[in-house]
């Protein structure tokens, strides 16, 4: 019996133990639906004991916690893209001035009617991201984070040790549970885009102070990789994925939109003392119908429509949920410029509803 417990421990040693970070499992709600059944694969390989995926408790918790704002910014992605062409007057004398006309209603309407068909998906987690990432999960055990792994991960970012940073110990976390949840011995892979794990000397290898951590406790070596892709490529090559996906580009940033200028003044001046609390209780307005008849009597075609397509409708999407902190997990989301831009939009129609934050919360 001793004998087969050893060849066991030896089995799991060799068997390729992998960690594949939030950021990364997030980042499949911005891929394709072929990429994705490639990606499904990888569940195969867990549950044919071909490698060891490595989910905590804590870890599944942080990607469905993280879900419906990274959904978000994609669907406002979606509503801010634009289906006009702009002809001068004199075509409009021509039968195909109409013809091209009535093709862009026609792909407005289908936009609509896409939108909509995702907003169901989405609301009943039937992406194909979620079914892959439900694949993956259920493919190897879940394994719960103890109190002991959560205070450890707490006091090494209190100590400032990668990785992680201040202000949020989930890297940390997820570095102590690794450290006790892979056999001594046994290497590990960890697919990651997070530049907390990284060297800072040495772009896409690990820092050097995690490494040599690794190698004294566990005496085994750990390797990072930036993206999916590249892990792939190196190790299960028969799993393609295309050059889109490879490297799944960040949101660029938006122009400035163009707001007329005295309401682009008012909004400038408001946001010079909304407080932090006020800004909260303005995106809780947001998702109240009041704000439909706001938007109904602005004078400015412009606004409206920007109001409307891009920030209304993923901020309704996201504070659909129940869960308290869904508002947070949105704002969380975005970049600063974009959030910029909504608070530069609402601030004109939020002081309209609230007279009293008229200097109260100036400086």
């Amino acid at each position: 019996m001793g004998a087969g417990h050893s060849l066991l421990a030896n089995k799991v040693r060799e068997m390729m133990n992998i960690f594949i970070d939030t950021n990364i499992l997030l980042d499949f709600y911005r891929l394709s639906k072929s990429d994705l059944e490639e990606l499904r694969k990888i569940a195969k390989l867990s549950e044919t004991k071909k490698i060891k995926l490595l989910v905590s408790d804590y870890l599944k918790d942080e990607v469905y916690r993280n879900r419906e704002a990274v959904i978000a910014r994609t669907v406002a992605e979606f509503i801010g893209t634009r289906i006009e062409l702009t002809l001068p007057p004199i075509f409009k004398a021509y039968p195909e001035y109409e013809a091209i006309s009535k093709l862009i209603r026609e792909l407005k309407k289908i936009k609509e009617a896409l939108l909509d068909a995702i907003k169901k998906d989405i609301r009943k987690s039937a992406l194909v991201a979620d079914s892959v990432i439900a694949d993956l999960f259920k493919s190897t055990d879940i394994i719960p984070v103890s109190e002991d792994v959560l205070r450890a991960g707490i006091d090494r970012t209190h100590h400032a040790k990668p990785p992680g940073k201040r202000g949020s110990c989930g890297d940390s976390v997820h570095w102590e549970w690794l450290l006790r949840s892979v056999p001594k011995k046994a290497d590990l892979f960890i697919i990651s885009n997070d530049k907390d794990y990284e060297s800072p000397l040495q772009p896409d290898k690990i820092s050097a102070y995690l490494s040599e951590e690794w190698r004294i406790k566990k005496t085994s070596k750990c390797t990072l990789y930036s993206s999916l892709a590249s892990f792939l490529k190196d190790h299960f090559p028969n799993i393609k994925i295309s050059e889109e996906a490879k490297s799944v580009p960040a949101t660029e940033k938006k122009s400035q939109p163009a707001f007329p200028s005295l309401a682009h003044e008012i909004a400038n001046a408001a946001i010079d003392y909304l407080s932090v609390n006020r800004v909260g209780d303005m995106f809780r307005e947001l998702a109240k119908n009041p704000l439909q008849e706001a938007l109904l009597s602005i004078e400015s075609t412009p606004l409206q429509q920007i109001l409307k397509d891009s920030y209304v409708s993923p901020l309704q999407l996201a504070l659909e949920s129940a869960e308290k902190n869904s508002i947070q997990q949105y704002l969380e989301s975005l970049k600063a410029n974009q959030l910029q831009e909504i608070l530069k939009a609402a601030a004109p129609i939020m002081l309209k509803k609230d007279p009293e934050t008229s200097g109260e919360n100036k400086k």
